[in-house]
């Protein structure tokens, strides 16, 4: 990665990037602000431009050149400001200097990973004290408690179910709940025998969301199902929740999160049923709208090459092609089968950082990231 302008002038910067995205050259933009006292240029921000592939720095030059005539009023003088006496004023005036704009920071991304790390933990603790008492009287495996509260929905047939379980009565379930369109399909075309049969009842859909347990859209994204599914999501949160928590105000931060823990779960929930869980609908949430803020402002800055872009999306679409396969694989041989992957939330995460990337609502806020 190499430097090869910086310059102070916002319509050159916005030129020049423009021009380096239409080339397809992989690019990021820095900015810094003059703080010292005595320098002329102290308050003005500068915008570098850097080139990550060492092969384009001679064509990214060229577009560099032109942009630079192209562009009006860019070849005007720089008009010096007259220097200030700090000294003196605050003698006279008994004035002090203005404390430093605080720097953004990625609180909420840090407060996210931390929610996430004591929720996994706290849900293995209970399940591994209910797989040993599970074990010691040979009875399956029942929800633990926290799983039970957090899933988008826990039905009133899984809820009878599990309390049997925990009173040492293996009891099959006796009434049906939502188990998801790729069952009730299945199903359908297939014959596969079940007891009892999926049910299609609206009155089944959400029931505990229904009845105000409203926080249950959200919380499947803060369960994990091993340390690996753990880790990986936070790595992927720590590297584009902190991009963009410092380039938009915390209001949408938030509001970008909920968004997308809201649509995925429910797309998951719709397609697969209650029982998923997993950060990764939000991650791939970012990654969308990351991608899609590169192509419609890529002077904002933010660092995701088309590499990595590339290979996650072909992972998703891998994974749906597996899935439908897993699909015909279970018609054919009259045999439930199918991937523990919740890749419905991965699609629909991916598709709605796309479309809410191209919102100038969660523009780059200048006030914040600049200053």
């Amino acid at each position: 990665m190499r430097m090869i302008f910086s310059t102070p002038h916002v319509p050159l910067i916005e030129e020049i990037a423009s021009q380096l995205n239409q080339e397809k050259i992989e690019f990021s933009i820095e900015s810094k602000q003059e703080k010292e006292w005595d320098n002329d240029d102290y308050g003005l921000t500068a915008f570098s431009v850097w080139i990550n592939d060492d092969d384009n720095i001679d064509r990214a030059k060229e577009i560099v050149q032109k942009a630079q005539h192209k562009t009006p009023f860019y070849t005007a003088p720089k008009i010096k400001p007259v220097p200030l006496n700090l000294n003196f004023l605050q003698k006279k005036f008994k004035i002090s200097r203005s404390k430093k704009r605080p720097q953004p920071s990625a609180t909420w991304t840090l407060f996210f990973l931390l929610l996430c790390i004591a929720f996994f933990t706290a849900d293995a603790y209970q399940r591994k004290g209910s797989l040993s008492n599970q074990i010691e009287h040979a009875t399956p495996t029942t929800f633990s408690p926290m799983r039970q509260a957090f899933f988008i929905d826990y039905p009133q047939a899984v809820a009878s179910q599990d309390a049997s379980l925990e009173r040492n009565i293996n009891q099959p379930p006796t009434a049906s709940y939502w188990e998801g369109i790729y069952t009730l399909l299945l199903m359908k075309i297939s014959g596969i025998p079940a007891d009892p049969p999926p049910s299609s009842n609206p009155d089944h859909f959400l029931e505990r969301v229904r009845q105000g347990e409203i926080w249950r859209l959200v919380t499947p994204c803060l369960l994990h199902g091993d340390f690996i599914h753990l880790l990986f999501n936070m790595l992927w949160l720590i590297y584009l929740g902190s991009q963009i928590e410092i380039r938009i105000s915390t209001f949408r931060y938030i509001l970008l999160t909920v968004i997308f823990a809201i649509t995925s779960n429910l797309a998951q929930y719709a397609v697969t049923g209650p029982f998923f869980l997993g950060f990764s609908g939000i991650v791939c949430g970012l990654i969308g709208f990351v991608r899609s803020r590169q192509r419609r402002a890529p002077w904002e800055g933010y660092n995701l090459t088309s590499a990595t872009f590339t290979f996650i999306s072909l992972f998703i679409w891998t994974l749906a092609a597996l899935s439908t396969l897993a699909f015909f694989i279970s018609w054919y041989f009259k045999t439930p089968f199918g991937l523990p992957l919740a890749n419905t939330a991965h699609i629909t995460g991916l598709i709605s950082g796309f479309l809410f990337g191209r919102l100038s609502f969660f523009a780059t806020q200048e006030q914040l990231f600049y200053n």
